[in-house]
């Protein structure tokens, strides 16, 4: 019961500044269950908390991420943020320029289950056979970068970045070269971006 109790005073101190009279409510209420012996619905609103305060770190995410990337403007009817227990934090950005089908759409996934993978292939010293695929150097933080083949004029780029637990999409298409791509996956805010999924 103590640990319960110091677990939900860390969460609403932690969180005090976000979603907090929500974020209160539900610890309130999963305060009150567990004291009454209800186990199922602590876990409710415990779960309901840990959604807010999902939902109040991917709107910080958005607002920390940039008003245009290369000269193109957020696409916000695109914009979107979601929490869904287990599969925890989704975030997504797209920017777009109307005039032509140049794009940049930015994805942030909480828990992914792709990190692994993405791990692996970075901790790899060689790649094997796909010669669109290599490692890139964003500051100090390693990222995997992939040409994808397209059937039109427009060159098609993903950047992966792992960050902890969470990973981070950038997906380019339009007359990018690939220094133009990683400069512009280096210039996102990748620290406060990690601070705010840890």
């Amino acid at each position: 019961m103590k640990l319960l109790y110091t677990t939900l005073i860390t969460l609403g101190l932690f969180f005090g500044s976000l979603s907090a009279q929500e974020v209160s409510k539900q610890l309130n209420e999963a305060g009150s269950a567990y004291d009454s012996g209800n186990l199922q619905e602590t876990r409710m609103a415990l779960q309901q908390a840990i959604h807010e305060l999902d939902m109040a770190i991917g709107k910080d995410i958005l607002d920390a991420l940039p008003a245009t990337m290369h000269n193109m403007p957020i696409d916000q009817e695109n914009d979107n943020v979601s929490s869904a227990g287990d599969i925890g934090l989704f975030v997504s950005r797209r920017y777009a320029a109307p005039e032509n089908d140049h794009s940049i759409s930015i994805e942030i996934i909480g828990d992914s289950p792709m990190i692994s993978g993405v791990n692996a292939l970075l901790s790899m010293p060689v790649f094997i056979g796909d010669k669109n695929q290599k490692k890139v150097r964003l500051g100090s933080r390693r990222a995997l970068l992939q040409k994808n083949d397209t059937q039109d004029e427009l060159n098609s780029w993903d950047v992966q970045i792992p960050m902890g637990s969470t990973l981070l999409t950038l997906s380019l298409q339009g007359d990018m070269d690939e220094k133009t791509v990683t400069e512009l996956a280096g210039a996102l805010p990748l620290d406060q971006i990690e601070r705010l999924t840890r």
